[in-house]
C-alpha cells in the first residue's frame, strides 16, 4: 500500500512512517505541511491511503481533505491530532468533512492495526 503521511512534526512523521513501513510493509511518503501533501497527491495519484494531522502550516487537515477529494473522491483519508477537544468537535461533522476517521494521535497506531493497515 502506498501511504501519504501529512505531519509537520518531523520526529512523529519519521516514527509513524517507520512503523507503517516495518509493521505493514507499506511505502510511506511524508509531507511536512498540508500544501505539500496536496501537491504530492496531485502529482502521484496512486496513493491508497492518506493520514493527515489536523493542524499544520500552510494548509491544515481539512484543507488537505478538500484538496485531495477534488482529485480522488474515493481514497481513504484519516485525520488525527493531539488536541482532543478538536478531535471531538470534528467527529461531530466527520461525514461532512469527508474523512473516514478522525482520531487522537495516541489512538492512531492501534486504529491502523485494527484496520489492517499495519
Amino acid at each position: 500500500m502506498k501511504i501519504l503521511l501529512a505531519e509537520d512534526n518531523k520526529c512523529l512523521a519519521k516514527t509513524t512512517a517507520h512503523h507503517l513501513n516495518t509493521a505493514g510493509g507499506h511505502e510511506v511518503i511524508i509531507a511536512l505541511d498540508g500544501q505539500i501533501a496536496i501537491d504530492l497527491f496531485k502529482n502521484s495519484k496512486d496513493f491508497d491511503f492518506v493520514l493527515s494531522d489536523l493542524e499544520m502550516p500552510k494548509k491544515g487537515g481539512l484543507e488537505v481533505v478538500g484538496g485531495i477529494r477534488k482529485i480522488n473522491p474515493h481514497v481513504r483519508i484519516w485525520l488525527h491530532s493531539t488536541d482532543k477537544e478538536l478531535v471531538r468537535l470534528y467527529r461531530l461533522v466527520q461525514l461532512l468533512i469527508g474523512a473516514e476517521r478522525i482520531l487522537n494521535k495516541d489512538e492512531t497506531l492501534d486504529a491502523l492495526k485494527e484496520a489492517g493497515i499495519c
